[in-house]
């Protein structure tokens, strides 16, 4: 099962990225505070109401479950949610949404994140990159610069390792 931010609640979340479609565009401005706050109540109301609906039936049937940014944009990409309030609000938020059994966090240098993000300055990855360095939670690093079937053989690896025990 593949979630790409927020869970869906109606209907059954894609199996893959490709099945998920193009995601929509980021936003340029956070808006108003309180409209972001709002957003951010929102999504972990959703991220509960989908972990309850969706997730934790398919982690019962030994589904596998990847979800993509999920609560943690708010930390790492805040403007691009429309969320413009402190960053510790969206701290919080991390710790009040159901916590997934591993988080992994591609890092790259500023200059290899700007040949792959071309709408993004320099100024803005390297903000990004610094904001998603303080997400308050225990989070596995690697270096997104490594070929992508390295990357995916030690995620693979790492998942195994986590899940069993």
């Amino acid at each position: 099962m593949y979630l790409h931010f927020r869970p869906r609640l109606w209907t059954p979340p894609p199996s893959s990225p490709i099945e998920a479609g193009i995601p929509p565009p980021k936003q340029n401005d956070p808006g108003p505070r309180p409209l972001g706050w709002l957003r951010l109540a929102r999504s972990v109301g959703v991220f509960w109401l989908g972990y309850l609906r969706w997730i934790r039936p398919a982690l019962a049937r030994g589904t596998l479950v990847v979800g993509d940014r999920w609560v943690y944009g708010y930390v790492g990409q805040p403007v691009a949610l429309g969320f413009g309030g402190p960053p510790w609000l969206a701290r919080l938020a991390t710790r009040i949404a159901p916590h997934p059994d591993l988080v992994v966090r591609l890092t790259a240098p500023a200059e290899i994140v700007a040949k792959r993000k071309l709408d993004l300055t320099a100024a803005e990855i390297q903000m990004e990159i610094e904001k998603w360095e303080t997400l308050p939670l225990d989070v596995w690093v690697l270096d997104s610069s490594m070929d992508v079937s390295s990357l995916a053989d030690a995620v693979a690896a790492r998942l195994a390792r986590t899940t069993r025990g």
